[in-house]
């Protein structure tokens, strides 16, 4: 019993420094805070913590006897005798990097008393984390700050009473004081860090004494002084609870493990939604994100093991719902399945990476498909997914942080698709499983690793690459795994030429489609095959033109052999032009959707079948902001077909816009070219004191502004139609 009390223990305060705030422990080696602590890894070889085993932790476990000191501040001391650890002289205590390394740690089962003198101005960063046998406190009237987690994890701590004086309540000052009942802010208190109580599960109020300037109470729960943020609601609250109007931050773990809270009510107008602000609340079943946030942190709802949709109101334009799962607004990534999930998780293409804790505690979860695309795998994003069977990492992933699968104790195929991802020291804790990965040079003995679980690594995928014979290809590799089907192949293109298939040989072969089954473990390749199918040019013509005017690009068709449907996409520089629409050539009836970029013409009834030449004009608009240089604009997605719906390849020949901020003439920039111009250049190389635009006074072009500029100018404004302005 005495083992377990001293893991349970030490992993609390473990999870006390490690959960939210990266600073205090090494990068990518974090925990959160479990739903049930029990179930995490526990002992002195826990993520963040010392790797070297218990004996770097010792315990003691009897009082009787035990005597020690030593100093914790510069004119303090300590003593420790029969379980009182008593603290002389006067000061600032010290403040510890870490738990572990306060001078009394090793005795933190046995101390039953802490004894402070007045005298003392500051309790220390950790001071007595984990004193877990400490039921009681009194803190003499001299202290003015207490430090950060500096009563973290004393699990027994009923009561205390903070002095008038104190100014400051580091964050986490008073985490996971599971016992404590009772609190009062005084009056003197300004500063106030993240989660002060956070996870006091007896802990039902928090009181403010009037007076106090920074800080008020409302119902039992602790805001700031204006009721802009929500720092923390007691753990012990039972109940829904609605957050008042006018909040605009729900602080980090303010709900920290608010197991009774059955419903919450977020007003429009908050903007965050603080580190897991609502982690460990396991009756919440659903919770609706207002249109005004704009900010949600790690692990806000991991750990709501009853909640199955998370909701996002209307006009939110940071983040979107998909299914009851939350991504950000462009869904390029998963931020939080909601914990009560219990059928498989398809993540949607277009996701790039799975967030920190977003599937952590998804206890039902069975499945997840990750689509090529995704990269990053984020801290503990699927710790404890204890009914996840099989996971398929592709080609794309390139990285899977800390915890990431820590404690999937259903976890038993695990396949890469693709090179080896960095994958860090503690993904796999406590996974057994058989790994399937494809033998390349990205996968060495090192790579191969049991990264804290027990881990059988098998050969079990080829590289499969992609030869366009002559095209071109977006995805030049991928890895299949023998036995399976090849799945989904690009399409690759080359101007004028019609793709027939992929083949296992440049010219004949065997033709692979995407249900041709993988009867090889060697890396092989594929080649495309194609058929001559050029019908003309399809050509953009080149124009100039400055910022803020609006130009037409022709596009000309070479010849028209019969064409019922022309379909195209424009490409073009979005921070110079804007493509605004479309102006009709020798082919009539054109739609052009100028938010897409796409162009369609369908034939009318009455059209000329052999109408070529310029058959649309685009118009764009140079924007005002736009650089002077050349932009191309090219086609994509061509179809062209005739009546019979026979398709057409055309070469597809770019055109080039150059844009010029340079007027001729207009030498006083007012974008005009005028007698006003001619009397400020006139005036200008008479001596006198004139601004003008060098670049546009030279309309001759030679790199010089002089009487040449004012002779040509005065001829041009004159009419003279053998004149014009370089």
């Amino acid at each position: 019993m005495k083992t377990l009390k001293r893991l349970l223990s030490l992993l609390l305060c473990m999870i006390l420094v490690l959960s939210f705030f990266p600073a205090a422990y090494a990068e990518g080696e974090g925990s959160i805070a479990p739903v049930e602590e029990a179930d995490a890894p526990a002992g002195a070889d826990a993520p963040g913590g010392p790797k070297d085993g218990a004996d770097t932790l010792p315990v003691v476990d009897e009082a009787q006897g035990e005597t020690d000191s030593g100093s914790c501040g510069e004119n303090l001391t300590w003593t420790l005798e029969d379980g009182v650890l008593t603290i002389s002289g006067t000061g600032a205590m010290m403040d510890w990097t870490n738990y572990w390394d306060t001078p009394w740690y090793r005795y933190r089962d046995v101390i039953t008393g802490i004894s402070l003198p007045e005298g003392l101005t500051s309790i220390g960063r950790f001071a007595f984390c984990d004193c877990n046998a400490l039921t009681g406190v009194t803190i003499p009237e001299s202290v003015t700050s207490i430090g950060y987690g500096a009563f973290g994890t004393c699990s027994a701590l009923e009561s205390v009473t903070i002095p008038p004086h104190v100014t400051s309540i580091g964050e986490v000052a008073f985490r996971f004081c599971t016992s404590l009942t009772d609190v009062t802010i005084p009056a003197s208190v300004t500063e106030i860090g993240a989660a002060p109580f956070s996870r006091c599960e007896s802990l039902t109020e928090i009181r403010v004494e009037e007076g106090n300037g920074s800080f008020i109470a409302r119902d039992g729960v602790l805001y700031d002084k204006e009721m802009r943020r929500l720092i923390q609601c007691p753990a012990g609250w039972r109940g829904e609870f609605a957050i008042p109007a006018g909040v605009t931050e729900i602080g980090d773990e303010a709900f920290g493990s608010c197991r009774a809270l059955t419903g919450v009510s977020i007003p429009e107008g908050v903007e965050r939604i603080g580190i897991a602000a609502f982690d460990g609340c396991t009756a919440l079943t659903g919770i609706t994100i207002p249109a005004s946030v704009t900010s949600i942190d790690e692990a806000s709802f991991s750990g709501c093991l009853s909640m199955t949709e998370i909701r996002v109101a209307e006009g939110n334009g940071s983040f979107a719902s998909r299914d009851g799962v939350l991504y950000d607004k462009e869904m390029r990534r998963l931020l939080q399945c909601p914990a009560g999930r219990s059928v498989e998780l398809t993540i949607p293409k277009g996701v790039e990476s799975i967030g920190s804790y977003a599937c952590a505690n998804c206890r039902a979860l069975t499945g997840v498909s990750i689509p090529e695309g995704v990269v990053s795998i984020e801290k503990a994003a699927f710790l404890r997914c204890v009914r996840l069977e099989r996971v398929t990492f592709p080609g794309s992933v390139a990285s899977i942080e800390s915890i990431a699968f820590d404690s999937c104790s259903g976890l038993r195929e695990i396949i890469f698709l693709g090179s080896a991802p960095a994958i860090n020291s503690f993904s796999f804790w406590d996974v057994t499983a058989t790994v399937y990965y494809p033998e390349d040079g990205s996968w060495t003995e090192d790579v191969r690793q049991d990264y804290r679980g027990t881990l059988t690594w098998v050969v079990g995928a080829s590289t499969l690459s992609f030869d366009p014979n002559g095209g071109s290809v977006s995805l030049p590799a991928k890895t299949v795994m023998y036995g399976g089907t090849y799945g989904e192949l690009p399409t690759p293109n080359w101007p004028a030429r019609r793709f027939l298939g992929w083949y296992t040989a440049p010219e004949g072969g065997t033709l692979v489609t995407e249900e041709t089954s993988v009867e090889t473990t060697a890396d092989h390749t594929l080649y495309a095959h194609w058929e001559d199918a050029t019908a003309g040019e399809l050509k953009l013509e080149d124009v100039s033109g400055r910022p803020g005017q609006e130009i037409l690009v022709p596009v000309s068709l070479s010849s028209n052999p019969g064409l019922y449907l022309i379909h195209f996409h424009v490409n073009y520089d979005s921070s110079m032009f804007q493509l605004i629409g479309a102006e009709e050539g020798s082919l009539k009836g054109w739609i052009c959707e100028t938010g897409s970029g796409y162009l369609h013409w369908d034939a009318p009834e009455d059209h000329d079948e052999s109408a070529a030449g310029v058959v649309v004009r685009l118009r764009f608009w140079i924007l005002e902001d736009a650089p002077d240089g050349a932009a191309e604009i090219t086609l994509d997605n061509v179809q062209v077909l005739n009546r019979d719906e026979e398709e057409f390849y055309f070469r597809l020949l770019p055109g080039t816009v150059t844009v010029s901020s340079r007027i001729a003439g207009d030498v006083n920039g007012d974008g005009e070219v005028n007698i006003l111009d001619l009397i400020r250049l006139r005036k200008y190389l008479m001596g006198a004191a004139q601004d003008i635009q060098s670049a546009n006074a030279d309309v001759t072009g030679d790199g010089v502004v002089d009487n040449k500029d004012l002779v040509r100018l005065r001829k041009y404004l004159a009419g003279d139609p053998y004149t014009v302005l370089d």
